[in-house]
């Protein structure tokens, strides 16, 4: 029996890998390895060109489509911060060439493609996140966005950058408890936001909005609270007091595995944004 040489210039010995070299078993490795990394990456689409940019977190693509930004949520209309997002959006890709990186969800409620969408080496949710001009969502459909966005949301919010500019009100609402509704059988006012104003003078509440990340929006009424003082808003109906209000809505607002609590001031400035 001849002896065994696996130097990369000689015969690999076993007669059953004859006749290929050490190194062409190495190549072939290689080639394995890149065949299953491309099958476990997560699904991405050829490049697209952008027709028109519709606001912050939304385009359409000259096919038809429109695609929502998926992992991120920018001022709508009528909100304060809603034509600075859609500029700076317009200015990241308007025009442009586009790439569509999808998650385990391609569509959203409204039948909208749900991308990451990509600017040659720029994610464009993690430049609006940065810029200010987007809150990120508790629910990221490709999980390592997460901590990134995160991280840029953080950086925006010490910078007070584009929505989170310090404004008279900022600071000074807090959300102390949300509580989901356990079950749907469950009465809706088992569902609740508790808040609490930690300034020292009180707040006028009257023409404040309370949404969720679904953009589902609760207009208070004419209402104050005083400094120091908590109020609940209840998801079900009852008769509104100092310190309670009623959605009046039976479906579920909050949901169980976790949302954003946002609270806009009467001027559709951004005052809090709560996550858990």
């Amino acid at each position: 029996m001849t002896s065994l040489d696996v130097r990369s210039d000689h015969w690999i010995g076993a007669p059953w890998v004859w006749p290929l070299r050490f190194d062409a078993w190495v190549a072939i490795g290689i080639s394995i390895v890149l065949v299953f990394a491309s099958i476990l990456a997560p699904s991405s689409a050829h490049a697209e060109r952008v027709a028109r940019v519709i606001d912050g977190d939304t385009i359409l693509l000259e096919d038809g489509r429109k695609v929502r930004y998926a992992g991120i949520n920018a001022p709508e209309d009528g909100e304060s911060g809603f034509r600075e997002a859609s500029q700076a959006n317009n200015l990241l890709v308007g025009g442009k060439d586009v790439r569509l990186e999808f998650g385990t969800r391609r569509k959203e409620k409204h039948e909208r493609l749900l991308a990451y969408v990509h600017v040659g080496r720029t994610l464009v949710q993690a430049e609006l996140v940065k810029q200010g001009w987007a809150l990120v969502t508790r629910t990221q459909s490709i999980p390592r966005y997460r901590e990134v966005l995160r991280k840029h949301q953080e950086e925006a919010k010490a910078a007070g950058s584009g929505i989170w500019t310090k404004g008279e009100h900022r600071g000074k609402l807090i959300a102390v408890k949300v509580h989901p509704r356990e079950s749907a059988r469950n009465s809706p006012n088992d569902e609740y936001v508790v808040f609490r104003n930690t300034g020292a003078t009180p707040l006028v509440l009257t023409g404040w909005s309370i949404s969720d990340e679904m953009n589902q929006s609760y207009l208070v009424p004419q209402f104050t609270l005083a400094a120091g003082k908590t109020f609940t808003l209840f998801t079900g109906s009852g008769k509104n007091t100092a310190e309670a209000l009623y959605w009046g809505r039976r479906k579920t607002v909050w949901n169980k595995g976790g949302d954003t609590v946002i609270v806009r001031d009467s001027s559709a400035f951004l005052v809090l944004a709560y996550g858990y």
